[in-house]
């Protein structure tokens, strides 16, 4: 791929405003300069290519042959071993199997069953800040609420949810070390929950996670294990992202917000809103198989 001496020019620029960027709460400007000069490039920090038009990202998320989901990589270019966990680590045929499987337990009649739960566990976060003058956010609410929701799914028992907390916050800290420590300790913590449950089995979700069936297929332990880890890590920080993002648009757009408490059935269009608007994920790791070309044009 050749790049003409004018887009050359145009992303040495943008590489020098690259770092101020980035570090600024909005990364959007910078997806657009990134889209004006190339629509992908190599990125020597991160040992990767980067890929921002839609066409091509379309290619590499679609072309598993050649973009594979089985070695995902942190920012640095090293290897993730926790967002590699799982489902997520894996390409079809694989991928779309225990993806059948687990549809079979997480339904939308379990989900739509937590919702009082919810909205009580939501009642309850919001009294304890209610006569504060001021609070942050997402400490007294956008973090625990999905690790109490995740907990109780699970079955975590209470007695354990103090522990299970500090867990998630590693996992979902930026210290790797930490990171590898706290994936390992509730990988075995689950490990011992879910062989209570192949001998006893419970109302919960992992038991039915446990008893689900295609054909003769069943998810084996580790599987179950992976898929607990996978709603831990994936649901957590895109729920407690997400009701950030949320507040902060509001925040933004306050005729939103007046539209919302007039019409509240509208409530669900706002949420979908803001996950377009402002997205929870802003890139999926690939590792390329093979040589490949792309032909890119501006």
């Amino acid at each position: 791929m050749t790049m003409p001496a004018a887009a050359r020019a145009r992303l040495a620029a943008s590489r020098k405003q690259e770092v101020a960027t980035m570090l600024t709460a909005d990364i959007y400007l910078w997806y657009r300069q990134q889209l004006d000069v190339c629509r992908m490039r190599y990125d020597e920090r991160r040992s990767s290519w980067m890929v921002f038009g839609y066409d091509e990202v379309q290619r590499v998320l679609r072309d598993t042959e050649t973009f594979s989901s089985e070695k995902m990589f942190k920012a640095d270019g090293s290897v993730d071993e926790i967002g590699g966990a799982g489902m997520l680590g894996l390409d079809p045929p694989r991928h779309r199997h225990l993806r059948s499987l687990v549809v079979q337990a997480f339904t939308q009649k379990r989900v739509a069953a937590l919702e009082p739960r919810i909205q009580a566990l939501t009642a309850s976060l919001i009294d304890r800040i209610e006569d504060e003058k001021e609070a942050d956010i997402v400490d007294a609410l956008a973090f625990p609420l999905p690790v109490m929701v995740i907990a109780e799914l699970l079955g975590v028992l209470a007695a354990d949810l103090e522990q299970f907390r500090s867990w998630t916050s590693d996992i979902i800290g930026t210290d790797y070390e930490l990171k590898v420590k706290g994936f390992t300790k509730m990988g075995a913590y689950f490990d011992g929950i879910i062989a209570e449950h192949m001998r006893t089995p419970k109302e919960n979700l992992i038991s039915e996670l446990l008893a689900a069936q295609i054909g003769s297929e069943r998810l084996s332990k580790a599987d179950v294990v992976g898929t607990c880890l996978l709603l831990l890590v994936a649901g957590h920080e895109t729920t407690a992202t997400l009701i950030g993002n949320a507040l902060w648009c509001f925040d933004e757009h306050p005729e939103a917000r007046a539209e919302v408490l007039m019409r509240p059935e509208i409530l669900p269009s706002a949420i979908e809103e803001v996950l377009r608007f402002r997205s929870v994920l802003h890139w999926f790791p690939r590792a390329v198989r093979r040589d490949t070309q792309f032909w890119v044009t501006n």
